[in-house]
């Protein structure tokens, strides 16, 4: 399976938090799985960690760094399709970042990795 990972999940997956189900997470883990993780999900939580929301063991730069690493994850950057998609799709949520998550999904034909259920009224393959 390959997907892409919503920015609490990443988090989530990160920290150990018990939120994670364990079958995602074994999931996650899965040698057969490739796991994306995009630079939206990075901006989004380091925003949140400069803003005192969110609490990260070490500073933003080595934490995402160390944690696509360790756990094999690869970059998903934006592109032009991904911004002109989020800019056209219906209003049913209204977070930027999680409109150019789903954007990214729907353009690139990866399932999406969250708890949030709104994404599956852009037609998004959610699991979870």
């Amino acid at each position: 399976m390959t997907g892409i990972l919503d920015s609490h999940a990443l988090y989530w997956f990160a920290e150990d938090d018990p939120k994670m189900p364990l079958a995602v997470k074994q999931l996650i883990e899965d040698a057969a799985t490739t796991i994306y993780v995009s630079v939206v999900s990075i901006w989004e939580l380091a925003i949140k960690a400069a803003n005192g929301k969110l609490k990260l063991a070490s500073p933003p730069e080595i934490y995402f760094a160390d944690v696509l690493k360790q756990n094999g994850f690869k970059l998903l950057g934006v592109t032009y399709d991904h911004v002109i998609l989020a800019a056209k799709l219906p209003l049913h949520h209204k977070d930027p970042f999680d409109r150019l998550l789903i954007a990214q999904s729907l353009v690139e034909g990866l399932p999406f990795l969250s708890v949030d259920e709104i994404f599956d009224d852009y037609g998004v393959t959610r699991i979870w």
